[in-house]
């Protein structure tokens, strides 16, 4: 019974190295998406600019689509930022995320297909130049 629950540094520091990796992993995503929540203000203001020289509109009215934008933009941003984050965590962990990576390509293939028309339909409304 000593073979089975004996620990030695042999085997605690894969464990370690692995866990160091993953918070590593983590805290960059974490990063990420502070800097992208503090930046999409500024990306938000620039769109109200370009969308008062081209757009048709009422500036309140650009406003709130611009805000929109830049709400869609950030949350969009911070899920493919945490998705990368825990498959590449998965990933350091020893788990196989090749079926992962096939079903969402297979759901995003789906989603692509069926918002295909109402993305299209909403984005013809806004002119970017």
């Amino acid at each position: 019974m000593t073979g089975y629950f004996e620990l030695s540094i042999e085997k605690l520091l894969p464990l370690i190295e692995s866990a160091v990796r993953i918070l590593l992993v983590l805290a960059a995503a974490l990063v990420t998406v502070k800097v992208v929540n503090r930046s999409v203000p500024k990306i938000r203001s620039e769109i109200v600019k370009m969308m008062l020289r081209h757009a048709e509109g009422t500036p309140g009215e650009l406003e709130k689509r611009a805000a929109t934008l830049g709400g869609i933009l950030r949350k969009t941003i911070a899920v493919v930022v945490w998705t990368v984050a825990v498959i590449t965590s998965l990933k350091l962990a020893g788990y196989d995320v090749g079926p992962i990576l096939a079903g969402a390509g297979v759901i995003g293939l789906a989603v692509g297909f069926v918002t295909r028309f109402p993305v299209s339909s909403c984005c013809s409304k806004t002119r970017f130049a």
